[in-house]
């Protein structure tokens, strides 16, 4: 059959055939978020599409966004050169495997003339008779001298590393110099991140805060009532109501609200939930001239990676504790090595006299932490693990402490008006 006549040339017809051919001839659902996701990521056939897709886990996103998406690409036009990227070497394995799978079908070869070579046939590396074909690693591997007209990067970042600031800043430099240079022509080749969020840090967010990429997201749980157009279609979605509602009971959606981490708001919710619309206005900060006399004074620090610009900012902030209000009493924020912040926090300490310090275990925390103690003996400096939930999940924590006034800041400080850095 002649691919312009193709039925499988719609998108998403091609999805159900991808996942009848992967689930024993098992039909997939007619759920409405599955044609509003097709119909999103078919705009990764433009020229120079650059597509986020997030997704909660479970919902298909590696089957529709990567593995149909491509052989798809694939089957309109064998000389598609795709490059595939994830956190992992075994997952590029699995997804390479599964998109020849594919390829190599008999449902497949009914509809599409795109063949495979036979001498470059690896489940990484495998090529069309055409001169285009796939090539799925690690995003930490080596991959000089390939190039691609579609790039997918599946996965960016293991679950594991979502509270790592430093595998978070590693992959998100990866993708803008190794991986973005691997486009034959930037203007005209496509980019498709595909992953769940992990953090706001994570490489989603990271171009997302550029501009220029189009955004298909959908939370695990309506926040609110919502109409979807695309297609010429629409798809109402009530409050509460889950992507999969005949998937998920509701003791398994309280499970997971429960134990999942990373946290909910954003692994489940997309950072489109009701916690992530919470705003901290300027005037549900309280303001004090004199603090309380007498009380403990705890100096706690968030440690930068490195020193000098276009790094990370280490925060140091004073605070007093009393009768259940909260006062900051001074706060630095530089981006600064280990020495400059030392000398920093040594000043801070004379004049305050802190009962602790508290340093985040992460960035150069520790290192921080050990010259500080070797300089300053007499100061109690403890070593604190980062919390590995999202800013949002956080904020959640202290909000109703924040909006009752019971947090205040020092009348007359410089830092005032350019934020507290909470």
């Amino acid at each position: 059959m002649n691919e312009t006549s193709s039925p499988l040339r719609n998108f998403e017809l091609f999805v159900r055939m991808v996942f009848r051919h992967e689930n024993d001839g098992r039909e997939l659902g007619d759920e409405p978020y599955i044609a509003f996701i097709c119909a999103g990521v078919e705009k990764a056939r433009e020229e120079g599409a650059r597509l986020v897709i997030n997704e909660p886990p479970r919902h298909l996103k590696s089957t529709v966004g990567t593995v149909s998406l491509s052989a798809w690409l694939l089957g309109l036009n064998p000389s598609e050169k795709i490059q595939i990227f994830t956190y992992s070497s075994q997952l590029a394995v699995d997804i390479g495997y599964r998109i020849r799978a594919v390829l190599q079908s008999t449902w497949f070869k009914r509809y599409f003339r795109t063949r495979l070579t036979s001498d470059r046939a690896s489940v990484t590396d495998f090529a069309t008779t055409a001169g285009g074909g796939v090539y799925a690693a690690s995003a930490s591997g080596s991959f000089i001298g390939r190039g691609a007209t579609v790039i997918i990067f599946d996965d960016p970042l293991d679950m594991d590393d979502a509270g790592n600031p430093e595998k978070r800043e590693k992959i998100n430099q990866r993708f803008d110099s190794a991986i973005m240079s691997r486009l034959n022509d930037s203007k005209i080749g496509r980019v498709v991140i595909n992953g769940h969020r992990l953090h706001e840090d994570d490489l989603s967010g990271h171009v997302l805060a550029t501009g220029g990429w189009d955004h298909i997201a959908l939370p695990f749980e309506a926040p609110r009532d919502q109409l979807y157009s695309f297609g010429g279609r629409s798809w109402y979605r009530k409050k509460g109501e889950l992507l999969r509602p005949n998937a998920f009971s509701q003791a398994e959606v309280n499970r997971i609200k429960l134990i999942i981490n990373p946290d909910y708001e954003a692994l489940y919710q997309q950072f489109l939930g009701e916690g992530h619309s919470i705003r901290i206005r300027r005037d549900q900060f309280g303001s004090f001239t004199y603090a309380p006399k007498d009380a403990p004074i705890v100096i706690s620090v968030d440690p930068g990676h490195r020193g000098g610009p276009g790094h990370s900012f280490t925060v140091m902030q004073a605070w007093l504790s009393f009768e259940n209000e909260f006062f900051l009493l001074d706060q630095w924020r530089e981006q600064a090595d280990v020495g400059e912040a030392c000398s920093a926090l040594k000043f801070a300490a004379r004049n305050c006299r802190p009962a602790a310090v508290l340093i985040e275990w992460s960035g150069y925390g520790q290192i921080f932490a050990r010259e500080l103690q070797k300089q300053s003996r007499s100061l109690k400096i403890d070593l604190v693990p980062p919390d590995r939930c999202s800013k949002t999940a956080r904020l959640l924590r202290h909000i109703e402490v924040i909006q009752s006034g019971r947090v205040k800041l020092f009348e007359s400080a410089d830092w005032r008006e350019v934020g507290v850095g909470v």
